[in-house]
């Protein structure tokens, strides 16, 4: 027997930036409270029925790591029957426990979960705290970070130097733009910082310098096109989404945001510009 998985709430905190308020809060906490602001908001689904947390999380180490799934419901006030647990795909781990969250219902395997996600750039160095590559996937430059696949595309889709200055620039226009018509009220939880400050908005959108953006050295490779100005910044924050089965929802009267059709992954070349593809024979792949 299957049902039907819907969504019934998504919120997040502020997006925190190098030297923002955020940095130096646990992501555990963090998480913490964006749970918390999920079930105030939504008082007809009580804690008790909440069956299970999956937290994404692509560095899963120190302060976000052990089995923070568990830790964050805890600290979150759901009771100890609920289960918790951790998803990696690095990028895609939140979406991940979304995945996994309502497949568990399309199973009947539970009628209530919530999917978060939480990431912490700044405790947490890249890579971890001790990275040990495989050498045969380093020759064949594997471990590529996001800047490195932002210069893939754009070569790859003959994105240019200009277009993406101008994406960027208008990124921060409409984000602030968004800031001032309330377009972020319904999602954007508060979060205290241990009673120092309250933190209300993400801290990475600006008004866009837009003679420094255009003058900036690409900074990932050599004859690059990506430079600070248009890649995602190394941040703090967390999100969480409330998943219930649409009998459940009926039942409580609960409005319905989304339903949840069918999930789908896929693997890609991670690299057009490294050593070429892996052997086809050989060693352990």
């Amino acid at each position: 027997m299957s049902t039907k998985s819907v969504i019934i709430d998504a919120v997040r905190s502020p997006i925190g930036v190098k030297n923002g308020q955020l940095v130096g809060m646990r992501p555990d906490d963090l998480t913490a409270q964006v749970i918390k602001g999920l079930l105030a908001r939504n008082e007809k689904v009580k804690p008790e029925d909440i069956e299970d947390v999956v937290v994404g999380c692509a560095f899963p180490e120190g302060p976000q790591g052990m089995i923070i799934g568990r830790s964050v419901a805890v600290l979150a006030g759901i009771p100890k029957e609920a289960g918790g647990k951790v998803v990696n795909r690095f990028c895609g781990s939140a979406m991940d426990g979304l995945h996994q969250m309502s497949t568990a219902i399309e199973c009947d395997d539970i009628d209530v979960g919530i999917a978060a996600g939480v990431e912490d750039m700044f405790s947490i160095p890249p890579g971890g705290f001790a990275p040990d590559f495989h050498p045969e996937l380093a020759e064949h430059e594997y471990y590529i970070g996001m800047g490195e696949t932002a210069e893939n595309l754009a070569n790859d889709s003959n994105i240019s130097r200009e277009d993406q200055d101008d994406f960027s620039i208008s990124s921060h226009e409409k984000a602030l733009k968004a800031y001032t018509e309330g377009n972020f009220d319904n999602e954007l939880i508060p979060i205290d910082v241990y009673g120092e400050t309250t933190v209300q908005k993400d801290e990475g959108p600006r008004e866009p310098n837009v003679e420094k953006i255009k003058s900036l050295n690409p900074a990932f490779i050599e004859g690059g096109t990506v430079t600070a100005a248009s890649s995602s910044p190394f941040s703090i924050g967390a999100s969480a989404i409330l998943i219930t089965s649409a009998a459940y929802a009926d039942k409580h009267g609960l409005t319905v945001r989304a339903e949840i059709v069918s999930r789908a992954i896929a693997g890609v070349d991670w690299t057009r510009m490294g050593a070429g593809p892996l052997p086809a024979t050989g060693g352990i792949l």
